[in-house]
């Protein structure tokens, strides 16, 4: 398992390593503190610019007036070192050039490898994930199917309970009246309430019927809800591939183009 490097360790390496007269490279760093190819690359490249920046900016200053009065008798000496480690530079740039090339090339064949094994995935995933929205827009009709039942159901047993009530109630109207008219009559009063409550013990019934097909749609809405969430979870899993298999297309037209 290779190492996770930081910039301070190859910046300490590397300057130890031209400290004792050695030309910091890529595998020169990493025989000392191992690490991957691509992050030794990317942070020695790094150190090499600073230090760039550090050479020029030094001889900016060396030329400055206020400068200039303090250290007139090292200009010339300074000017000689600033001529030599620019060429030091644009030599040290050239076989970093030359090494990246190489270290391009040694990555071509793995970025091919790459994209046909996520090409392969891809068109893997999106079987996968076909064969899972067909199941599921089969499930979603079905249950669209069952609401739909659900609903004309729930809308017979209201109509048939509203029917049930009314009647109930007017029957209810017509003991109380009677019992007010007909106060001889309780005998027949007494036979008439108890089919009243034979009646309303039906409409109980019906009630209950009616909740159950409540209950029973919004058990049906509730699988309809996660049979979307689910769909719209396997879109952006689709989505998510195919922005992965553009980025890695994107890497390899750079890389491609860097080679070349």
């Amino acid at each position: 398992m290779q190492t996770i490097l930081s910039y301070n360790q190859v910046e300490k390496t590397a300057s130890e390593m031209l400290a004792n007269g050695i030309r910091p490279t890529v595998r020169g760093v990493m025989s000392v503190i191992g690490g991957k190819t691509e992050t030794v690359s990317k942070y020695l490249r790094d150190f090499f610019e600073k230090r760039d920046q550090e050479v020029a900016s030094m001889a900016n200053q060396i030329g400055s007036t206020e400068i200039a009065k303090l250290i007139a008798s090292e200009i010339h000496t300074l000017v000689e070192k600033r001529t030599h480690e620019i060429a030091g530079v644009a030599q040290r740039q050239k076989q970093q050039i030359n090494e990246l090339v190489e270290l391009l090339e040694a990555k071509q064949e793995e970025i091919n490898q790459i994209t046909s094994q996520s090409q392969s995935l891809i068109e893997q995933t999106q079987s996968e994930a076909q064969a899972k929205i067909d199941t599921l827009m089969n499930q979603l009709n079905q249950a669209k199917q069952a609401e739909h039942d659900a609903a004309h159901k729930i809308q017979a047993a209201q109509d048939k309970a509203t029917t049930l009530i009314e009647a109930a109630d007017a029957r209810a109207h017509k003991y109380e009246t009677e019992a007010l008219t007909y106060r001889d009559e309780i005998q027949k009063l007494n036979i008439e309430k108890a089919r009243y409550q034979v009646e309303q013990k039906e409409c109980m019934s019906v009630r209950t019927k009616y909740e159950k097909l409540v209950e029973l749609q919004n058990q049906t809405h509730s699988e309809l809800i996660e049979a979307r969430a689910e769909q719209r979870a396997l879109n952006k899993d689709l989505a998510r591939l195919e922005k992965e298999n553009q980025n890695l297309t994107t890497q390899f037209n750079t890389t491609k183009s860097l080679s070349d």
